[in-house]
C-alpha cells in the first residue's frame, strides 16, 4: 500500500526504481519512503499491542475533605477547576446527588465532544468514572480517592488509566492530559489557600 497522493517508486516486483530513472532528488525519495512506512504502520496498528497508559496525580488542599469532594463531584464546578466546558447531560437516579452514580457529563474541547459516566460515588471518599462515548479509545477509567489530613486539610489521589485505538497517540494524549489535570488541581488548591 502507498499514499494515494504519491506515485509508486517500485517496478511492481518489490524493487525500487533508480533515482535517475525516476528523476527524484534522494532526500525527497527518502522522505517519501519514511512517510509511506508510517502510513503502513498506522493502517496496521490494530496488530500492534495496545499500551495501557496510567496517569497518577496527587494534590493537597487547605480545606476539609467534604468540601473538596463536593467540588469534584459537581460536574460544572469540576469543569471550572479543569478549565473545560463540562455540563451534566443526564442526572443520577439518586435524588440526593444528581451528579452521582449514573450521571453523565459532556466535555467539550476544541473539535471534540465526549461523555463521561460516573460509576461510583461514595461521599466523601471516592468518585470513579469512565468515558462512555465520543473518543477513539478502547479504555478510559478515572478514580479519585479523597483523604483527610491533619489540621483540617485534605488530599486527592487521582488515577486515570487509558488505552487509545491508535497506539501512537496514547503517549501524546496521556502527557497532555497529565499536564492539564495537574494544572487544574494546582489552581484549585491555590484558590483554597487564599
Amino acid at each position: 500500500m502507498h499514499l494515494p497522493w504519491f506515485p509508486r517508486f517500485g517496478d511492481g516486483r518489490g524493487r525500487l526504481l533508480g533515482i535517475r530513472q525516476f528523476g527524484m532528488h534522494p532526500a525527497l525519495l527518502n522522505l517519501h519512503l519514511q512517510i509511506n512506512n508510517f502510513y503502513l504502520w498506522l493502517n496496521h496498528s490494530k496488530y500492534i499491542a495496545m499500551k495501557m497508559h496510567e496517569i497518577k496525580l496527587y494534590q493537597e488542599f487547605a480545606a476539609p475533605v467534604e468540601q473538596v469532594w463536593d467540588a469534584f463531584s459537581d460536574h460544572a464546578n469540576f469543569g471550572k477547576m479543569m478549565g473545560q466546558n463540562i455540563t451534566r447531560v443526564i442526572d443520577s437516579t439518586d435524588p440526593g446527588n444528581l451528579n452521582g452514580v449514573g450521571s453523565v457529563r459532556s466535555i467539550k474541547i476544541p473539535m471534540v465532544v465526549f461523555e463521561e459516566t460516573v460509576v461510583k460515588s461514595e461521599k466523601p471518599s471516592l468518585i470513579e468514572y469512565r468515558i462512555s462515548s465520543g473518543l477513539p479509545i478502547n479504555y478510559h477509567y478515572g478514580t479519585m480517592q479523597f483523604k483527610t489530613l491533619p489540621n483540617g486539610k485534605s488530599a486527592i489521589d487521582y488515577n486515570i488509566k487509558l488505552e487509545l485505538k491508535v497506539p501512537v497517540l496514547g503517549s501524546i494524549v496521556a502527557l497532555a492530559l497529565k499536564r492539564g489535570m495537574s494544572k487544574g488541581l494546582r489552581n484549585y488548591a491555590g484558590r483554597l489557600e487564599k
